[in-house]
C-alpha cells in the first residue's frame, strides 16, 4: 500500500482550519475498499486494534465506524498523532478513483510527524489485512516497536509539551501563536511579538538563566539571603566526595551541578560504596559534582510567574498499590491505562516504563516484576518523585504558609527570573520554615507546566500571557488580505500608503515580493503562506498587506489565521456557476478570517453566499455606480456602502451609512497606464479597506 504526500498546509486551507496534509494512498487491487466487504477476520482484528495499541476506548468508535480504507487511514493517522500528544481532530476523504486510489486530508501539528503517522497507519492496515489473508503477513512488523519509534520521532520533531499547551491556550484566548521549530514559540505578531523557548521568555535575563542553572551558585545566594538550604560541597574527585559526605554526615545526595530534570542524581546515599557509584553516575554528565545534605520531607514544586505564585504541587513517587492478586507488571499496565497518562509533557501524567532502573529499585525493595504485592501495600517504582517518569502531583497552593510564600518569591526575585519553578523539600509546607525544617533544592529557569495545569482547575496560562502582554501591549498587527483579479498592485500599494501615512510601519507580501517600511526585501512572488508568516515574525511590522490570489489559496492555503479586513474583487463576467467549487471554498475561508470587515463589490456573483452569515455591519459594499438598489437595502440593515460618482467633478467617493451620504472623498487621478476606470476601482477598494480600519480619508 503506497502513501504519497501531495501537499502540506501550514495554516488554514480549503480542507480545514488547521495545518494538515493531503496525501494519496493506493491500496492493492485485491483489497476491497469498503470495510463491510473485508473478511470477518479483518474486521475482528480492526475492533481489537485500539486495545492492542492502548489507544483508549475513545478511539474504538472512530476506528470501527470507518466505512472504507480511506476513512480508516484518516482515523488511524489522527489517533496515532494524538497518542503522541498532538491535538488533531479533523480529516476527510477528498476523492476516490475507481482503481481504489484516493486522496485524503488529515490535520497535523507538524508535517514531519504527520507523514510518519500516515506511514504507520498504512502499515497497521496492511497488518490488519494479513489477518484475513488479503496480504502476506510481515514477520518483521512489530506494532508496539513502531509506535515507540513514532513517539520518539514526535519528541524530536513535533511540538513539545509546554509549547503545545501554550499554543492551545493562545488560540482559545485570541492570541496569535506560531511554532518556530523545536521548543520555540512566538506569541503575537510583528512588533508586538514575544518569543519563548519552553517557559524561558525573551524577557528572561541571560544572567538569571546562567545563575539558576548553576546549583552551587543558587545555594550560596539563597544562603546569603538567610533562606534554608542544604549543606553543600562542590567536589571533583571521589576522595573529595568522601570527605564532603563525612563532613556533612550521611545520608547525602550526589548530583551534577548543571543538569536539570533530575538527571544523574542519586539520593539517600548511606555509605562510601554507594557514594562511589553515585559519584561515577554524576560524573558522566561532566562538570562539577555536588555532595549535599539529604533533606527530609516531601518534594514540592512552586510555579512563580511575574512575581506571583501561580501554583504549587507536592510530587509523589511513581508507585502501584497491591491487591493481592496481580503482579507488579500487571499493576503498572493497569496504571498506564489511565487516560490522563501518555507521552511526557503532553498529558497530565506520563506513562511508566518498567526499565533497568525500575528493576533495580524494585530489587532493592525485595520485589521483581512478577512479585504480587499484598492488598493495600504501596510499592515505589522510582527513587525520585518525578512526574515526568510516572509520578503524580497534587495541588497544595492554598496550603502554603505565608513565610514559605515570602521565601519562594524572594528566591526568584534574587535570581532575576520572570518565570521559575522552585523546588523545596519539607515535612509540612503549611508550617513556618524554621519549625518544619527542610529547605530549597534548586530553582528552575524553564519549569514544565504540565504538572500544574493537570492537578487543579487553575489558570496557568493567563498569568503568563498577562505578564508577556502587560500594560495593554497589543498582540495583533493590522492585516488586510486582498483577493482581487485586476488592479491588485494598485490596491495594495494604496492601502500600504494609507497605513504608512497613518503612522504604521507596513509590511507587504505580494506578487512583487516582500517589503517592509518601503524597503524591498525580496523580489520573488510572496503570495504563498510563507510570505505572510515571514513578515509576521518581523519585529518592525505594525501592519501587513497580504495579496491572496485565489489559485494560490487553493493550492497552498494561507499563512494567517485571521485578519482585520478581507477585500474580495473578481471582475469576471457571468454568474456564480462559472466559479469552480475550490474557488468558492477558498473565498468562504477568506471571509471567515475577517475580524472587522469584508469589502466586496455589490455586483459580485457570489456576494449573497459569502455575506449571508455575516452581520451587515461587518460588510462594506462597493460600487462603481451610486444608483444600485442593493446599496440602499444593505445600508438599511446597518451596513456601509461606498460608491463612485463618476459624473461628479472631480469624480468622488460617497460613503453611505444610516441611509444617507455622509461624506465625499476626492478620487485620485488615473494611474500611469492611463486606465482611469481601473485606477478608480483600485482607489475605491483601497479606500473601503482603510475606511473599515478607521483610517482618515486624508491618509
Amino acid at each position: 500500500m503506497q502513501l504519497k504526500t501531495i501537499k502540506s498546509f501550514i495554516g488554514p486551507s480549503i480542507h480545514g482550519a488547521r495545518p494538515g496534509l493531503v496525501v494519496n494512498i493506493t491500496p492493492p487491487a485485491s483489497i476491497p475498499f469498503e470495510i463491510a466487504a473485508l473478511p470477518d477476520a479483518c474486521r475482528a482484528a480492526l475492533a481489537n486494534l485500539p486495545e492492542r495499541l492502548r489507544f483508549g476506548s475513545e478511539a474504538l468508535d472512530t476506528i470501527v465506524k470507518a466505512h472504507n480504507i480511506g476513512e480508516l487511514w484518516i482515523a488511524l493517522a489522527l489517533h496515532l498523532q494524538r497518542h503522541c500528544g498532538a491535538r488533531v481532530a479533523h480529516g476527510r476523504l477528498i476523492d476516490r478513483e475507481p482503481s481504489g486510489r484516493c486522496s485524503l486530508f488529515f490535520e497535523c501539528e507538524t508535517a514531519d510527524v504527520g507523514i510518519q503517522a500516515g506511514g504507520l497507519a498504512g502499515a497497521l492496515i496492511i497488518d490488519l489485512l494479513s489477518h484475513g489473508g488479503l496480504s502476506p503477513p510481515d514477520q518483521d512488523f512489530d506494532a508496539d516497536r513502531r509506535l515507540k519509534e513514532l513517539i520518539s520521532f514526535a519528541k524530536k520533531h513535533g511540538l513539545k509539551g509546554d509549547s503545545r499547551y501554550l499554543m492551545k491556550e493562545a488560540r482559545v484566548r485570541g492570541f496569535p501563536a506560531m511554532h518556530l521549530g523545536d521548543r520555540w514559540l512566538q506569541l503575537g505578531h510583528g512588533r508586538y511579538r514575544r518569543i519563548l523557548r519552553g517557559t524561558i521568555t525573551d524577557g528572561t535575563p541571560w544572567t538569571a538563566v546562567e545563575h539558576s542553572t548553576d546549583k552551587a551558585f543558587t545555594n550560596r545566594m539563597l544562603r546569603g539571603l538567610g533562606l534554608l538550604v542544604p549543606a553543600q560541597h562542590v567536589v571533583a574527585t571521589r576522595e573529595q566526595a568522601i570527605e564532603a559526605a563525612q563532613a556533612i554526615g550521611y545520608p547525602v545526595v550526589v548530583k551534577p551541578n548543571r543538569h536539570d530534570r533530575q538527571v544523574g542524581i542519586s539520593v539517600d546515599i548511606e555509605n562510601q560504596g554507594e557514594l562511589a557509584k553515585a559519584f561515577d553516575r554524576a560524573r558522566k554528565y561532566g562538570g562539577a559534582i555536588l555532595v549535599e545534605e539529604m533533606l527530609k520531607g516531601q518534594n514540592y514544586r512552586a510555579l512563580v510567574i511575574g512575581g506571583a505564585i501561580v501554583s504549587a504541587v507536592v510530587r509523589r513517587h511513581a508507585h502501584v498499590v497491591g491487591d493481592g492478586e496481580n503482579t507488579v507488571a500487571e499493576l503498572v499496565d493497569r496504571m498506564n491505562r489511565d487516560p490522563r497518562r501518555g507521552v511526557v509533557g503532553n498529558t497530565p501524567l506520563s506513562t511508566f516504563e518498567l526499565n533497568a532502573e525500575a528493576d533495580a529499585n524494585l530489587a532493592a525493595l525485595g520485589y521483581g516484576r512478577d512479585s504480587v504485592p499484598e492488598g493495600g501495600e504501596r510499592v515505589n517504582l522510582r527513587y525520585l518523585p518525578n512526574v515526568s517518569s510516572g509520578g503524580t502531583a497534587e495541588d497544595v497552593t492554598d496550603e502554603l504558609h505565608p513565610a514559605i510564600r515570602e521565601a519562594f518569591l524572594l528566591s526568584v526575585r534574587a535570581l532575576g527570573l520572570d518565570v521559575a519553578g522552585v523546588d523545596y523539600i519539607t515535612p509540612d509546607i503549611s508550617m513556618p520554615p524554621a519549625e518544619a525544617g527542610g529547605g530549597f533544592c534548586e530553582i528552575n529557569c524553564s519549569p514544565a507546566l504540565f504538572m500544574h495545569y493537570a492537578t487543579a482547575p487553575r489558570d496557568i496560562a493567563k498569568p503568563l500571557f498577562n505578564m508577556l502582554f502587560a500594560g495593554g501591549r497589543p498582540r495583533h498587527v493590522a492585516i488586510v488580505a486582498i483577493c482581487a483579479k485586476d488592479g491588485t498592485r494598485q490596491v495594495h500599494e494604496l492601502v500600504e500608503q494609507a497605513l504608512a501615512a497613518s503612522g504604521h510601519a507596513v509590511g507587504s507580501a505580494t506578487r512583487e515580493g516582500l517589503r517592509v517600511a518601503g524597503r524591498q526585501l525580496s523580489d520573488s512572488d510572496s503570495t504563498g503562506p510563507m510570505g505572510a508568516r515571514t513578515l509576521l515574525q518581523d519585529p518592525r511590522v505594525e501592519a501587513l498587506v497580504v495579496e491572496t490570489p485565489i489559485d494560490v489559496v487553493v493550492e497552498h492555503g494561507l499563512g494567517i489565521d485571521a485578519c482585520d479586513v478581507v477585500v474580495i474583487d473578481d471582475a469576471r463576467a457571468g454568474g456564480a456557476g462559472e466559479f469552480p467549487v475550490t474557488t468558492i471554498q477558498a473565498l468562504k475561508m477568506l471571509v471567515r478570517l475577517a475580524r472587522r470587515a469584508l469589502v466586496i463589490d455589490v455586483e459580485h456573483p457570489l456576494r449573497g453566499g459569502l455575506t449571508e452569515r455575516r452581520d451587515a455591519r461587518d460588510v462594506i459594499l462597493i460600487s462603481m455606480r451610486p444608483d444600485v438598489a442593493d446599496l440602499d437595502r444593505h445600508v438599511s440593515r446597518g451596513g456601509t456602502a461606498i460608491a463612485l460618482d463618476g459624473e461628479a467633478d472631480p469624480p468622488s467617493f460617497t460613503v453611505i451609512a444610516g441611509g444617507r451620504p455622509d461624506r465625499r472623498i476626492r478620487c485620485p487621478v488615473s494611474d500611469k497606464s492611463g486606465d482611469h476606470e481601473a485606477s478608480c476601482r483600485a482607489s475605491l477598494l483601497a479606500f473601503a479597506s482603510t475606511h473599515a480600519m478607521d483610517i482618515s480619508a486624508g491618509s
